[in-house]
């Protein structure tokens, strides 16, 4: 509770708004289970839980879901495979809860920007056979996290001792042993549980299986109704049952256990609190119990034993895959999945694929031929990453664009900001070249030279074309506990609580419908909403570094993250010199976004730079397949 969870935080709020993958195994799918189990009561949002050869497997893109990885170690070989094969796949977002900084898992995430990876030293040190503090600490980290960010309390207690039930913590093991001794004589467990204790129950059959405690079978209530009281009715005197009640229950429990034979014998178990709070506690009361039984079994639940088959099959290596099936190479792949938003195996299915293979080689080929006069870049998660945006510029980036600049190259910058853009260019690159540079602030609105002593407008008010409306969001009831901000030529609503940027954008669209139809465009970043009056676009910019550079009617390369509409840099990217660093359009001529698997934002963009070139006939594009910097 005492950990600071900041980068936490921010990790899940880039997962918070579209549906979970919460992928783990052993006593982190029980992590996984109670993260689904947050996500869609804090989120609102659908989430399952997944094995890593699970995950792994899926059909379906990746690209509009988010996926959570708990690993208490980081280094067992499902974990390390299924991160590398996932961020290939490319989800919105990818967040690793790792109990080890040093792990391999670690070292993997910090290839990719796109990878969020919060370590947690744990004070309890490592956990024995069986995952116990790391899989609590993870659960009260998590559930800290998605409550700050849906701005509601967490409700978790001071004590472990509020969340357990009868002052559980107090009684020796002995004693625990004599509350469950007369499920423990029966060699099948029965465990019911309501939704609110899905992940414990989870969690039970976990730890008895791997630790050999017993045999447990799981079921809710109603899915006992259907069918699985068969067993105990062919099987009375072999099995008892356990149920986990928590106040969300009602009497559905009370109504399941009167109805079943006298001599089953049963052991009802109260679990405090509501929603995630009663699963956590039931996840806890599962602990005691797997020590009561490897107290009756003669079994140390930390400590079973492992047999040498079990540690081959654990270190065995179930991720390998042959080249040779592939329809295309991975170079070629990952840019027409990105494009078609299905997988190739699906498009060859379909007879699609050739039509994207024809497309994906004439942009290449156009690319590979053009001399380009110079460039024009997008800011915030281009040139930086959209959550350091107002850090300094990466000195990566810094290094390849001061070489660029002093090879004679023509810059231009499309912002939706003002006046902080052109402190972060001024800081980051020599004087000299400031004459080269050309930056486009409010998305085009106004333009000036970094060398130039003007500054962008950014006094608190809007011009004639936007009064009206920026009239009708001050009175909007709903936009009105979010943040406003005005400029002569832009309006800008920052995204707010409880609303998901795309519902922001379709909220302002719905007003606009109203009062200012056709008159303005809504565009959206990785964090806000702009609406701009129609005559406000970021080819302004292209349009002046042509001039700037006055090479006749030699095109300019363009990159930006948010080529899909209503993004921000739609307009600026619907070109065959068009290169997306994240998301890309549905046109299958311009848009496209060729960086390696995995690679987004900043780390795209870099790869791009490092593959120009410039001599006297101008700039050149010089990609090479699998290439990224």
């Amino acid at each position: 509770m005492a950990q600071s969870i900041d980068e936490l935080v921010r990790a899940v709020e880039r997962l918070f708004s579209v549906p979970l993958l919460a992928v783990g195994s052993g006593g982190s799918f029980t992590a996984c289970h109670f993260a689904r189990h947050l996500h869609e009561s804090y989120a609102q949002q659908p989430a399952i839980s997944l094995t890593p050869l699970q995950a792994v497997d899926r059909r379906t893109p990746s690209s509009r879901m988010s996926i959570l990885v708990p690993t208490a170690g980081g280094n067992n070989p499902d974990v390390v495979a299924a991160v590398r094969l996932l961020t290939e796949n490319e989800p919105r977002s990818l967040l690793i809860v790792c109990g080890d900084p040093e792990s391999r898992v670690a070292t993997l995430a910090s290839r990719y920007e796109m990878v969020d990876f919060a370590p947690f030293l744990l004070p309890s040190g490592r956990d024995g056979f069986l995952a116990t503090n790391s899989l609590l600490a993870f659960c009260v980290l998590l559930t800290r996290a998605y409550a700050r960010v849906a701005g509601r309390p967490a409700l978790l207690p001071k004590s472990l001792k509020s969340l357990l039930s009868e002052s559980r913590i107090g009684r020796r093991t002995t004693s625990q042993e004599k509350e469950f001794q007369a499920l423990l004589e029966r060699n099948t467990l029965v465990v019911l549980h309501g939704p609110s204790t899905a992940a414990a129950v989870v969690d039970i059959e976990s730890k008895f299986t791997e630790a050999a405690l017993g045999t447990v079978q799981l079921a809710d209530y109603r899915q006992f109704a259907h069918g699985r009281h068969h067993w105990i009715a062919k099987n009375p005197t072999t099995t008892a049952v356990l149920s986990l009640e928590s106040e969300d229950d009602g009497n559905v429990s009370a109504q399941t256990l009167s109805l079943l034979p006298e001599e089953i014998p049963i052991k009802r178990v109260s679990i405090p609190g509501q929603g995630p709070i009663a699963d956590l506690a039931g996840i806890i009361e599962g602990f005691y119990l797997a020590a009561a039984a490897g107290h009756a079994r003669g079994i140390d639940p930390g400590r079973p034993g492992v047999p040498s088959f079990g540690r081959k099959l654990y270190r065995a290596n179930a991720f390998r895959r042959s080249r040779k099936e592939d329809a295309i190479p991975p170079w070629k792949a990952r840019p027409i999945e990105r494009k078609a938003a299905h997988r190739i195996e699906s498009l060859v299915e379909e007879d699609r694929l050739p039509f994207w293979l024809s497309s994906f080689d004439d942009v290449v080929q156009q690319l590979a031929d053009a001399r380009f006069q110079g460039i024009v870049v997008d800011y915030d998660g281009t040139l930086c990453h959209e959550d350091r945006r107002a850090d300094p510029l990466p000195p990566d980036i810094v290094n390849v664009l001061t070489d660029l600049l002093k090879s004679g190259l023509v810059l231009g910058v499309a912002t939706g900001r003002g006046k902080s853009v052109r402190e972060r260019l001024r800081e980051a690159l020599p004087k000299k070249y400031w004459p080269q540079v050309v930056v486009g602030y409010y998305n085009g609105a106004e333009l000036f030279g970094l060398s130039d002593p003007q500054l962008p407008d950014g006094t608190e008010r809007v011009g004639p074309e936007l009064a009206e409306l920026a009239l009708a969001f001050q009175a909007d009831r709903l936009l009105e506990s979010g943040k406003l901000t005005l400029r002569r030529k832009q309006v800008t609503l920052s995204q707010m609580r409880g609303l998901t940027l795309q519902a922001l954008c379709e909220h302002a669209e719905a007003i606009i419908s109203h009062v200012t139809p056709n008159t303005v465009r809504v565009m959206r970043s990785g964090h806000s909403v702009d609406i701009v009056p129609q005559s406000v676009t970021k080819l302004a910019v292209v349009e002046r570094v042509q001039q700037i550079a006055g090479q006749g009617t030699d095109p300019i390369l363009r990159i930006g993250d948010r080529g899909c509409w209503p993004g921000n840099d739609a307009q600026l990217l619907a070109s065959p010199f068009g290169l997306s660093s994240y998301e890309v359009s549905s046109d299958s001529s311009g848009c496209w976004n060729l960086a390696p698997a995995g690679h987004r934002g900043h780390q795209a963009t870099l790869g791009y730079l490092k593959q120009l070139s410039i001599n006297k006939r101008g700039i050149r594009f010089s990609w090479r397949p699998g290439s990224g910097g």
